[in-house]
């Protein structure tokens, strides 16, 4: 790449003398170059990882291979970069992108014989919201009618990784219910309210 002065010595022979042309400039440009970048997993679960793979090359007439970095950018925000080998860029197990849709660009910072460029992830990213997780003690209780209450689960957790802020639980019969003598009720509940709803 750069400004090269061309010419060309002649070395003569026995009738003709050597000589030299006149020096010509020929200039050799960078080449331009394109940046495609594809997605492991176009639609994945809050907190689960997701890997981009940007892949460049040199476009025509230009040759070779292109080298240097890719930056990976959720929208206008870095968030990862990449060294090119052998013209492919990985940023794998990415688990930071919050909830919803994001445009997914990887930028070619070019190097010495290539020109920088822009690929835009096909249909972006999105990040779906988990469901809750419920993590129950387990067992198995015989309740005998008009009785004391008994401890159905000694146990219950709820947990959303995609949402920090649950303030409400719905916990629901699914068989053999029987109103208005079956009754359930919650102890102990932390910074979080409890219902029951039969009919949800």
């Amino acid at each position: 790449v750069g400004s090269h002065n061309l010419t060309v010595h002649y070395d003569g022979d026995g009738n003709f003398n050597q000589d030299d042309s006149a020096a010509i400039v020929h200039v050799v440009d960078k080449a331009d170059t394109t940046t495609v970048v594809v997605t492991s997993d176009s639609s994945t679960p809050f907190g689960q990882p997701v890997s981009f793979t940007a892949t460049v090359g040199a476009d025509s007439p230009g040759a070779g291979t292109p080298s240097g970095t890719v930056s990976f950018k959720d929208g206008s925000v870095v968030i990862g970069t990449a060294g090119l080998s052998n013209g492919v860029a990985a940023f794998n197990n990415v688990t930071t992108l919050p909830l919803g849709f994001h445009d997914i660009t990887a930028d070619y910072a070019g190097d010495g014989s290539f020109n920088p460029s822009v690929g835009n992830l096909a249909g972006g990213q999105n990040i779906e919201n988990t469901p809750p997780v419920v993590t129950t003690s387990s067992g198995t209780v015989t309740f005998t009618e008009d009785n004391e209450p008994l401890v159905v689960d000694s146990g219950l957790t709820v947990t959303d990784i995609s949402n920090l802020n649950l303030d409400r639980v719905n916990v629901q019969i699914t068989g053999n219910y029987h109103s208005p003598e079956d009754q359930l009720g919650f102890a102990n509940t932390t910074a979080i309210q409890s219902a029951f709803d039969p009919f949800s």
